[in-house]
């Protein structure tokens, strides 16, 4: 159908420009229309018992360099070009016997000496010595040939922004006359075939050759850092580079005065102790092997190493860090980078809380982050101890032994560490102490 279709949008368009209609019969299979010379091209699969005809046309002339054998009527066609003159115009044709043209692929290999194997790949081509170009001659002088294109198919892979896509078939069209191709080294294993010609294809006729199967080489490597979720309300920045924090506490204390540190082009950060999963993200058919490197920006000297392909680490210590991947199959490698901004400690401390069940503000906690060790104590009027804890993400419910506490005041007293080091190097401290009212409201 697709052929029908072609060859009789090709008549209509010549019937258009000359008022003349052509009508084949044997083994044509193939018309095409050069519009930019005026000249329609025949394809026959054997040249016995065709006939081209045109009703309109009153001379043919016959190619002999300058068209001029001069025939009243024509019944069959050799190879050549023919001119039919039409109402005082000229209609040019070439006829052409695609047996003679046929091309054998006697080879395909896969080239090994290439310069740059890990971003390109090259194939070496072999055709028959017997092969010859589809050319022939234009009114207005000089020599054309008819196109054929190779199709050349393989498998590749690409990153999608989350995963690798499935292996999919390309194909790469290559116009005759060539001895290579060369085209990216793919991402995934994969065997390359190369098609014989358009023509070949319309009759049924296409030849193939394929390679032995290909293992990738080429590495590409998309690394990527999720921080794990932490549930605490009250802690703020856990996963982000951007503090909400103003650095200094209205009720804290701290030993030195914090100098807050973030990074406005940090990948990934938050609060610490940070817990982040790392992976690779390398295409899967070539990586083999994995390092990476993890170094604060401070101290790029002491660099931590890993060897798996993708692994969970805990950023303790506020600061900067560089986490390096490096990825290589057996010739090659690649290389990316995430940055990790840890954000400095900061504790902000409540004057007032209501344990009354409304689901707002009914524990006395502290605004963190970046602590790593914490412990609060809460005392009545009389001193008498009410309640303790440990965990910053943890508070006081407004009870004593089960029982609701009275409201009033009470008195705090809190000792945290945090991820960050004063100028000495020494762990930033936080000895906050004050009133907590404790109001119950309606």
């Amino acid at each position: 159908m697709k052929r029908v279709f072609l060859i009789f949008s090709i008549f209509i368009l010549a019937n258009i420009c000359f008022s003349a209609t052509f009508t084949t019969q044997g083994n044509c299979f193939y018309t095409y229309y050069d519009t930019e010379n005026d000249i329609t091209i025949f394809l026959f699969d054997g040249l016995t018992s065709s006939e081209i005809t045109c009703e309109e046309a009153t001379k043919w002339l016959q190619w002999d360099n300058t068209f001029k054998i001069d025939q009243k009527a024509l019944t069959s066609f050799d190879e050549g070009g023919y001119k039919a003159v039409v109402n005082g115009d000229s209609v040019c044709i070439w006829v052409f016997d695609y047996k003679n043209y046929e091309i054998s692929i006697d080879g395909l290999n896969i080239q090994d000496d290439i310069e740059d194997k890990c971003s390109a790949l090259k194939l070496e081509v072999a055709f028959n010595d017997l092969f010859r170009e589809m050319k022939y001659e234009i009114p207005k002088g000089g020599e054309k040939k008819l196109e054929r294109n190779f199709t050349l198919t393989y498998k590749t892979t690409h990153w999608n922004g989350n995963s690798w896509s499935e292996p999919m078939d390309t194909t790469l069209k290559q116009l005759y006359p060539f001895t290579e191709i060369t085209l990216p080294s793919p991402y995934c294993n994969t065997k390359f075939t190369l098609s014989g010609d358009e023509y070949a294809e319309i009759l049924g006729r296409e030849e193939t050759i394929e390679t032995e199967l290909f293992s990738a080489i080429a590495i590409a490597v998309y690394p990527k850092g999720e921080i794990a979720r932490r549930d605490a309300q009250n802690e703020i920045d856990k996963t982000s580079v951007s503090a909400t924090g103003n650095g200094s506490s209205k009720n804290c204390k701290c030993k030195e005065e914090l100098q807050k540190v973030t990074s406005a082009d940090g990948t990934i950060g938050g609060s610490a102790p940070l817990v982040v999963d790392f992976k690779s993200n390398a295409n899967p058919d070539a990586a083999e092997f994995f390092e990476w490197f993890i170094y604060n920006t401070q101290t790029p000297s002491k660099v931590i190493r890993y060897t798996d392909e993708d692994f969970r680490y805990t950023f303790s210590d506020a600061g900067e860090y560089i986490v390096k991947l490096k990825a290589s199959s057996s010739e090659c490698e690649a290389t990316d980078s995430i940055k990790v901004t840890v954000l400095e400690s900061f504790i902000d401390v409540p004057n007032v809380f209501t344990p009354n069940g409304d689901g707002v503000n009914d524990e006395f906690r502290v605004v963190y982050r970046s602590i790593v060790s914490f412990n609060a104590w809460v005392y009545n009027r009389w001193g008498r101890l009410v309640c303790k804890w440990t965990d910053p993400a943890k508070g006081w419910d407004g009870r004593i032994n089960g029982k609701q506490a009275a409201p009033g005041a009470y008195y705090y007293v809190i000792e945290a560490i945090g991820s960050d080091k004063d100028k000495n190097g020494e762990p930033i401290k936080w000895k906050c102490s004050g009133d907590i009212n404790l109001l119950r409201g309606k």
